[in-house]
């Protein structure tokens, strides 16, 4: 009997981004949500759909899709509501008087880098990996969620499944094998190649994470 650890839910939100196309914000494409990698999935299909493209692979060219921690966000954000994730804090100062001035969407604020940092979040180590926990890469610069934990027969995280959006790929599902128990995650068997170099840049860095803001949920 295989023992795992999964919300459904959370799933079926993960499942309606598959295929969307990575993008990151470039500073020619205006203030639009939109076209800064941080738009809402309704918003993303609403875009395809008024302009009759049927592959959203194609929406690069438009330059529509989501960066990691937009990916994140509004995973979240269906999954736990507005009112929680609009607490998360910008990472520093300069961004948080832009949405006071501004009254930007704090989406748009909201880095890998701020998700994972203690502002925000804590560090776990992966024996109490649960999910909707995240996943910090390169410093900060990447990030990605759990979506489900599968255990062995000590009850030990065995296989973690995780989400993210990366460019070149989009939006995809991704499989850590945890291979050395008591281990740091960055020392664990990450199947994309991609990941597997990302965890070891800034190693020490690198680590799982959990919002703050999930703790009483």
């Amino acid at each position: 009997m295989i023992l795992k650890s999964e919300d459904k839910a959370l799933t079926a939100i993960i499942d309606k981004w598959i295929g969307i196309p990575y993008y990151i914000y470039n500073s020619t494409s205006g203030r639009n949500l939109l076209y800064k990698g941080k738009g809402s999935l309704n918003d993303i299909k609403k875009f395809a759909t008024d302009n009759n493209i049927v592959d959203l692979k194609t929406l690069e060219k438009y330059r529509i899709g989501i960066d990691c921690s937009g990916f994140v966000y509004r995973v979240l954000e269906e999954r736990y509501g507005k009112n929680l994730v609009k607490s998360i804090k910008p990472i520093n100062t300069l961004a948080y008087l832009k949405y006071l001035i501004y009254r930007e969407n704090n989406v748009n604020l909201v880095s890998a880098n701020a998700l994972t940092k203690d502002l925000n979040a804590t560090k776990k180590d992966i024996e109490r990996i649960m999910v909707s926990d995240l996943i910090r890469f390169s410093g900060g610069k990447h990030v990605a969620i759990v979506e489900s934990i599968e255990y062995d027969d000590s009850n030990y995280p065995k296989k973690i499944l995780i989400a993210h959006s990366t460019s070149g790929i989009g939006v995809e599902r991704s499989i850590v094998n945890v291979v050395n128990k008591n281990s740091s995650i960055v020392l664990q068997e990450f199947a994309s190649e991609k990941l597997s170099k990302l965890i070891k840049y800034a190693i020490n860095d690198n680590y799982i994470a959990r919002l703050n803001l999930l703790n009483n949920i």
